[in-house]
């Protein structure tokens, strides 16, 4: 034979290799085997099930099951809560914006409509005196312009507007000019407080200023004065006369400015952005 290490012919007696010293004695492994132990055998006498007869679960599994699906039904109803918040509130605007909309100008299904207006696009010879149309370009918020009437009827202006509304403070031409280049009638007045407020009656009762009208305390004219602009018309008055001023608005609130739409209306100052 042949020494397994060395590859030396030696003796088949051989018990160590002459040439490398190798043992040639085969080993015994004392490791046992492992031994798979049979599955456990039922109990004599123990009833046991049909085959094939499905377990119960035990009860850890079902606290478990339990425990999780406690979870998705929270998940589940906090969800359709949130859901119902959020409707709500998109309800709440939508309602909100269309009131306001409405309003200001008026509803009609889906199509948002001009608040009513005067009855002239152009000068009503008897209703104020016209005067020529400046140059009614934008300039800078704060810049002083000279102009050609007072108050004035027309010209350059700044780039805001006023809000309709009653002005005790008083407004500064070059805001409400933009006014009128929107086709927006300015009331001015120079009275006591006892005729302001009887001024302010008088304009509360027609109701083409609550979407044309800018009313204004001014002190450029005489005492006692109010006059009544649109674009490139004024009547100026002593007073308080309720008829002229209804026949003014009447006449020319929502029509003479530049800045008008197909239906030949201007842009209502309810509808203006705050200033």
């Amino acid at each position: 034979m042949f020494c397994p290490k060395c590859v030396a012919q030696i003796q088949d007696s051989s018990v160590f290799c002459p040439q490398c010293g190798n043992n040639l004695t085969p080993t015994v492994s004392l490791q046992p085997d492992l031994v798979v132990a049979p599955p456990p055998l039922p109990v004599l006498g123990a009833p046991q099930p049909p085959a094939g007869t499905p377990q119960r679960p035990r009860m850890e599994d079902l606290a478990s099951l339990g425990q999780r699906f406690g979870s998705y039904l929270i998940a589940f109803w906090v969800i359709i809560a949130a859901s119902i918040v959020v409707a709500v509130l998109v309800a709440v605007l939508a309602v909100t914006l269309l009131s306001e909309i409405g309003s200001k100008g008026g509803f009609e299904p889906g199509i948002l409509t001009s608040p009513p207006a005067g009855n002239s696009t152009t000068y009503k010879p008897g209703v104020g005196v016209q005067y020529p149309i400046d140059d009614a370009s934008h300039v800078p918020e704060g810049r002083t312009v000279i102009y050609s009437t007072i108050p004035p009827t027309s010209g350059q202006h700044w780039p805001r507007w006023a809000d309709c509304g009653f002005y005790p403070e008083g407004l500064p031409d070059e805001r409400i000019v933009h006014n009128l280049e929107h086709s927006n009638i300015v009331v001015s007045y120079n009275l006591t407080p006892a005729e302001a407020s009887q001024l302010r009656q008088t304009v509360d009762d027609v109701d083409l200023s609550r979407a044309w009208g800018v009313t204004r305390y001014y002190d450029k004219p005489e005492p006692g004065s109010v006059s009544l602009a649109a674009w490139g018309v004024l009547d100026t008055m002593r007073g308080v006369d309720r008829s002229r001023i209804k026949r003014f608005f009447e006449a020319y609130a929502g029509r003479l400015g530049p800045e008008i739409d197909e239906q030949g209306i201007g842009i209502p100052c309810n509808l203006s952005p705050s200033l």
